[in-house]
Order: C-alpha cells, then structure tokens, then sequence
C-alpha cells in the first residue's frame, strides 16, 4: 500500500495533467459538436479545477516565502551542518542560487497552473451557456 506521501506527490503532478485532458476533451467538443464527450466531462473539470488550484496556491506560497527568507534559510542550513560546505564542495552561493532557481519553478508552475484552471473554467462556463440557449431553443420548436 502506498504511503501517503506518495500518494501526495501523485496528486500534485496527476491532477494538473487529467485536468488538462479532460478540458482538452471539451475544446475538441466545443469545436465540434459532433465528436463525442462524456456526461461527467464538465463536473470533472471542476472538480480537478479546485485540486489543481489548491495546489497552484501552496506551490505558489512555498516558492514566494523561501524566495523572500533566503538569508534565513542559509543561516539554518549552516547551524545543522557547518561542516557541509567544506567536505562537499559546494559553495553558499550555489546553494542559494539552487533555491533561487527551485522558488522561481514553483511561482511559475503555479501561474501557470491558475491560468489553466480558469481558461478552462471559462471554457466550462461558456458551454453551460451555450448548451442552455440550446436547450431554449429546442424548448421553442418543440412547441410550434
């Protein structure tokens, strides 16, 4: 049985990309009427919409607070191994530059992430939309 680590990490990196196939699934519908999509298409997206989101905001967060502590940080780093930079070789200033390059992942994988969910989310409202005006019309030809 897996632990729940990893099944954290499955989440974190599967959401986003069923998220993005199920709203490429509802492009495809939305360009073409005719090709088939499921019924529970647009609930999915949804739902993975607020998963992913979660997500994109504590990526977002981690990235932006250790951005913003980076002298803390390094300050720790060297309290619970002092030793550390002498025997391996690496310098301070690659250690930074590792934290610098690992939050600017974060922030731009989670943009990234909240402007896919509300593109798709827009797309999910805009076929609701269009799906009710032709549900009206359906309901006025039926009548006459």
């Amino acid at each position: 049985m897996p632990s729940a680590t990893s099944l954290l990490v499955i989440m974190i990196f599967a959401a986003p990309v069923v998220h993005s196939i199920l709203s490429q699934a509802l492009q495809r519908h939305m360009m073409d009427p005719n090709l088939p999509m499921k019924h529970s298409t647009p609930g999915g997206i949804r739902v993975m919409g607020y998963i992913c989101m979660a997500i994109a905001i504590l990526f977002l967060l981690s990235g932006t607070v250790v951005l913003a502590n980076l002298n803390m940080i390094e300050d720790m780093a060297l309290r619970q191994n002092p030793d550390y930079f002498k025997d391996s070789g690496v310098t301070k200033e690659q250690l930074i530059l590792l934290f610098k390059a690992m939050c600017i992942f974060y922030i731009v994988y989670s943009t990234l992430i909240i402007a896919n969910v509300i593109l798709s989310l827009r797309f999910v409202s805009k076929w609701k939309d269009s799906q009710g005006d032709d549900m009206e019309i359906l309901d006025d030809d039926s009548y006459q």
